[in-house]
């Protein structure tokens, strides 16, 4: 399947709103409804270069139950009413955007709620509403508007463009939906995974990698790296492995979702060759402390991570041993911040180790732990 299309559909089932960008007429709405339609989800299209922000939620004045005082109410549009509507009846719902770089700003502004916060007016969308939008860049889009930076950076933005050689055999043999790997239930216990790998890899190259709104309009109109994105990014990296989405995909997710970073990325954590932390919580005793802070954080911030999303006492023990273990061989400093988070975390009826108490005085002099 094209990476692109692939990425698509992994946005729209993990619920990261997807702005397919794409030139007039590549197929971007075809595409949308075939993906709907592979993923049995209803489609509740609207096109919202023809909005103005009242269509978002129409103010209407109301008296209170007193008829003392009068308030402001936001009447949600009919398609947001449809859209809890399917929902509750139990059905997956696929809300589509089209022309959304056709959108003023002020309907963009608009837009925020729905994106950000499943919101329409004063009524609460579905939690587990998808949405997608497309885009035509804005030289090529009648009346286009570049995004707006605080609009941009809740998208996933992926660029589809026209394949010849696919188009030609569709035209001769027709245009089948395409074949979607649906998202597993527990996809998302792989997340906390994937955020010790973006925390690893911001505390190696720093603030600029994890906050950077271009100066220019159009590049801050695009994809770039912020902790929402981030966060993002991270839900997207569990749901590609969920499925085992290849390397190309996984790109353009990534891409989409940080923008610049994306490559710089990707080759740190290739370079990482990390050990399973299931096998060192099995065996404290194969744990080899890495020669580089920066694997040798990520190593103890992943077995934390899979200690807390099955805390048992042993392990949480098997834990604690490898911690200790660090540093012994790597310093106290290594072993500070997952040392803390473990004794945050404290499985019920666990033993404290002696080497972990002689962490108390460093932890405390970093103002990881309380004096008691």
């Amino acid at each position: 399947m094209n990476p692109v299309i692939q990425a698509y559909s992994i946005c729209i089932q993990a619920g990261q709103p997807v702005l397919l960008w794409g030139e007039p007429g590549v197929g971007k709405t075809m595409i949308t409804n075939a993906i709907a339609r592979s993923l049995k989800f209803s489609l509740i299209e609207q096109i919202c270069s023809t909005w103005d922000p009242t269509d978002v939620g129409l103010p209407m004045l109301e008296k209170a139950g007193d008829k003392s005082t009068s308030f402001f109410s936001r009447v949600p549009p009919k398609w947001a009413i449809d859209c809890c509507e399917i929902s509750n009846s139990g059905g997956g719902v696929l809300l589509y955007l089209d022309e959304y770089s056709c959108t003023p700003p002020a309907v963009q502004a608009a837009t925020l709620k729905i994106v950000g916060e499943r919101k329409c007016g004063d009524l609460q969308l579905p939690k587990n509403l998808s949405i997608a939008a497309s885009a035509n860049p804005a030289d090529q889009a009648a009346g286009g508007w570049d995004l707006a930076p605080p609009a941009a950076n809740r998208w996933c933005h992926l660029e589809h463009s026209l394949n010849v050689d696919e188009w030609c055999e569709g035209m001769l043999s027709g245009f089948p939906d395409p074949v979607i790997t649906k998202l597993p239930k527990g996809w998302e216990s792989l997340i906390p995974s994937k955020r010790v790998l973006i925390s690893s890899y911001i505390k190696r190259f720093g603030k600029e990698h994890l906050m950077n709104c271009p100066d220019d309009e159009a590049s801050a109109g695009r994809a770039w790296p912020s902790p929402r994105s981030w966060e993002s990014c991270a839900r997207l990296l569990a749901a590609a492995e969920a499925i085992g989405a290849d390397s190309a995909v996984v790109l353009h997710l990534v891409k989409g979702m940080v923008g610049n970073p994306a490559i710089s990325f990707l080759t740190f954590i290739e370079n990482l060759d990390l050990p399973d932390p299931e096998i060192l919580l099995k065996d404290p005793s194969l744990y080899e402390h890495p020669s580089r802070g920066d694997k040798a954080h990520v190593v103890l911030a992943s077995v934390v991570a899979a200690v807390l999303q099955k805390n048992t006492i042993k392990r949480w023990e098997a834990a604690i041993d490898i911690i200790c273990s660090a540093a012994r061989e790597g310093g106290t400093d290594i072993a500070c911040l997952p040392a803390r988070t473990l004794l945050k975390n404290k499985a019920s009826g666990a033993d404290l180790k002696n080497e972990i108490i002689d962490l108390f005085p460093t932890l405390q002099a970093a103002g990881l732990v309380g004096g008691e």
